[in-house]
């Protein structure tokens, strides 16, 4: 990474935790973060004299904070003079919380969740989100004390299907999912402890751009992704469900396949023929950032490609996402109504008895 996008990192909030703390905030030991010089020239780009002015070994490192102070006060820019140093302190100043993001994969309905928490002078917040069906699903908002937010934090990266992503990233889809949307209340109180300078920037991020390097998928990565049901027609759902059983009828195994793959093929079709092509697409975006952030962009290629040729005019039997929860859905509703039906017959069966 250059200098110049060492720095434009740590003003976004997308480097390292300790030199963004640093930075925005004055506190750390700035000789042991992986790039100093660059988290001097981030606090002089966000004008944070305090922090510039508590450099005070090495040399180097000092020498190089009081030129980026005098190149603030050269433009202008008003130079308080320092505090005197104390010779002791009371008391043990409290470690500045960073905010963080997480994303998991999508589950079996094709739902994703995203988490965000933020830490200002204000306190601590934490905002999920259920993302599915191209839209948010459903959010909630809380306050936590310090140790309460470290347990979410503990529970997020102990959950296999979630991953940290870049803070701004988070803010980008939440912004982009939530803007004018239904769950106005929780992300107008989350976004009271978010710079509004910082969530322009989110607005406008690429977040592919903040991408981690990919680990090694294996040849058979499982690239395998559900379309949420709500993206699809109930109509032609329910027409299939009810063309399930007559399609298994008979004795001949190749004839019942072939009946089956006819009503696969037809319900994937009309289920998507009329259904929200644009929210599938905004679905199989969000599973493909997902698996982007897993290290895995063989997988979020395969996934990416499907909500493309939803928008291309595609059939649904041609979406492998569309033509498997189809399949998943018209089985499962079969089962479940042999499994309705020996409830019945066993019900009926005890009230002879009883008679």
């Amino acid at each position: 990474m250059s200098d110049s996008a060492a720095v434009t990192a740590i003003v976004d909030r997308t480097a390292d935790a300790a030199s963004v703390t640093w930075a925005h905030e004055g506190a750390g030991n700035l000789a042991a973060l992986p790039d100093p010089h660059a988290a001097i020239a981030a606090a002089a780009a966000l004008g944070n004299t305090r922090a510039l002015q508590s450099v005070v070994a090495p040399k180097e490192l000092k020498k190089a904070a009081a030129a980026a102070l005098h190149k603030l006060k050269s433009r202008g820019v008003k130079i308080d003079e320092a505090p005197a140093p104390r010779a002791f302190v009371l008391g043990k100043a409290e470690e500045s919380l960073p905010s963080r993001a997480f994303l998991s994969l999508p589950d079996m309905e094709g739902d994703s969740e995203l988490l965000l928490t933020t830490s200002d002078g204000g306190g601590n917040c934490a905002l999920g989100i259920i993302l599915g069906a191209g839209r948010a699903k459903e959010t909630r908002h809380a306050h936590l004390a310090r140790h309460d937010l470290r347990n979410v934090w503990k529970e997020a990266t102990g959950r296999s299907d979630l991953v940290e992503i870049p803070y701004n990233v988070g803010l980008h889809y939440a912004e982009k999912y939530l803007a004018g949307g239904d769950h106005k209340h929780d992300w107008t109180h989350f976004l009271e402890h978010v710079p509004a300078a910082l969530l322009q920037a989110a607005k406008a991020l690429d977040p592919m751009a903040a991408a981690p390097a990919p680990i090694d998928e294996g040849e058979d990565a499982d690239a395998r992704w559900l379309a949420p049901l709500g993206v699809l027609d109930n109509a032609a759902l329910n027409q299939g469900i009810e063309r399930f059983p007559f399609a298994v009828e008979g004795n001949d195994e190749e004839a019942r396949d072939a009946a089956l793959e006819i009503v696969y093929r037809e319900t994937a079709d009309g289920a998507l023929e009329d259904g929200d092509r644009a929210a599938l697409a905004r679905s199989a975006e969000l599973a493909a950032v997902a698996m982007i952030f897993h290290g895995r962009p063989r997988g979020a290629a395969i996934i990416r490609a499907q909500g493309e040729a939803a928008l291309a005019g595609a059939p649904g039997s041609e979406i492998s996402g569309v033509a498997d929860i189809v399949r998943v859905l018209l089985v499962s509703q079969a089962q479940q109504r042999i499994r309705d039906r020996v409830q019945e017959i066993v019900a009926e069966q005890a009230a002879l008895i009883q008679d």
